[in-house]
C-alpha cells in the first residue's frame, strides 16, 4: 500500500460462554436466575495483509489466573482492549451487533475505559445489504463462495472448556482460528468484488488523497467510469483495478444552470 501510514485493519472473532441460569421448563421459557454471566473463553485475530499467522488469545494462556478461577477472563479482555486501541478498522461477522458489544460489556465489567476510536466493517451487514442468500451465516457464505468452511463443533466443546478439559481447549482454539481465517477470506472477497460500498476511507489514515479509498492502491489503478449525478452536481466515478471497488471524486462539479427541485 502506498503511503507512510497504512491503516491497521484487525480481523477478529470471539468465543464466549453462554448464560448459565435456572428455569422451570425445558423450552419456551424465561431464566429465573442468572447463575453465571457470559465471559470470554478466547478470541482470534490477524492484522489484515500482515505476514503473521492467526493468533488466538485464550484464558489458558494466563496460567496463574486460570488456575485461580476458570471464569476470570480479565487478561483475555485486556489483550483485546490493547488491539482495539491500536486498530484503525476492525472486521468481524455480526461484529456490530454481537462481537464488539460483547467485548465492550467485558471492558466495562473489568473497569476498562473505551478504546481509541475505530471504524467497523461487518461482513454480515454487507451480505444482508447486497444479497438474498439462503443463509448469511459465515459458514454458509464460505461454502457458497468457495472460500472454505468453519471447523466442526458442538456445545460439548464449550462445555469442555468451561470444565477445564485440555482437549476441548485445543479444539476450541483451532475452531476460533479457522473462523478468523474464513472471515478474512469473506471480507477479502466482498472487498475485491466491490460489494463494500461504505468501506472506511483508508486515505484519511494514509494521507494519500489520490489513491483508492478502499484498498489504498496507487492512483494509476483508478479507471474513470462515468459520472455520479445529483440534482445539483456531478462527480467523476472511478473503478479500482486492484480491488474492484467503486469510488468518486472528492470535489463536485456544478452544472451550467441548476434548478433546485
Amino acid at each position: 500500500m502506498a503511503g507512510t501510514l497504512a491503516p491497521k485493519i484487525l480481523i477478529w472473532d470471539i468465543e464466549n460462554t453462554p448464560i448459565i441460569g435456572t428455569t422451570w421448563k425445558l423450552y419456551d421459557t424465561n431464566i429465573i436466575d442468572v447463575l453465571q454471566e457470559p465471559y470470554m473463553l478466547c478470541f482470534a485475530y490477524r492484522w489484515y495483509h500482515s505476514d503473521d499467522e492467526v493468533q488466538v488469545v485464550a484464558q489458558t494462556d494466563f496460567k496463574r489466573a486460570y488456575k485461580r478461577s476458570r471464569t476470570d477472563d480479565y487478561f483475555v479482555v485486556k489483550a483485546a482492549w490493547n488491539l482495539f486501541d491500536e486498530a484503525d478498522i476492525i472486521v468481524a461477522h455480526n461484529g456490530i451487533n454481537f462481537d464488539t458489544k460483547k467485548m465492550n460489556a467485558r471492558f466495562a465489567f473489568h473497569g476498562l475505559t473505551k478504546p481509541s476510536p475505530f471504524r467497523e466493517v461487518d461482513t454480515l451487514r454487507v451480505a444482508r445489504k447486497n444479497f438474498k442468500f439462503t443463509s448469511n451465516k459465515l459458514d454458509d457464505l464460505g461454502t457458497l463462495l468457495g472460500l472454505g468452511q468453519k471447523a466442526p463443533s458442538t456445545y460439548a466443546l464449550w462445555k469442555g472448556c468451561m470444565a477445564g478439559e485440555a482437549d476441548a481447549w485445543q479444539k476450541m482454539t483451532e475452531y476460533n482460528a479457522q473462523d478468523t481465517v474464513l472471515l478474512e477470506a469473506v471480507y477479502e472477497y466482498f472487498k475485491t468484488h466491490g460489494w463494500i460500498d461504505n468501506h472506511p476511507n483508508v486515505n484519511i489514515i494514509s494521507g494519500n488523497a489520490d489513491d483508492c479509498p478502499v484498498c489504498g492502491a496507487n492512483h494509476v489503478h483508478l479507471q474513470k467510469r462515468g459520472w455520479k449525478y445529483t440534482n445539483t452536481t456531478k462527480r467523476q466515478q472511478y473503478w479500482c483495478r486492484a480491488c474492484g471497488s467503486d469510488s468518486k471524486s472528492r470535489t463536485a462539479e456544478k452544472g451550467p444552470h441548476t434548478w433546485l427541485t
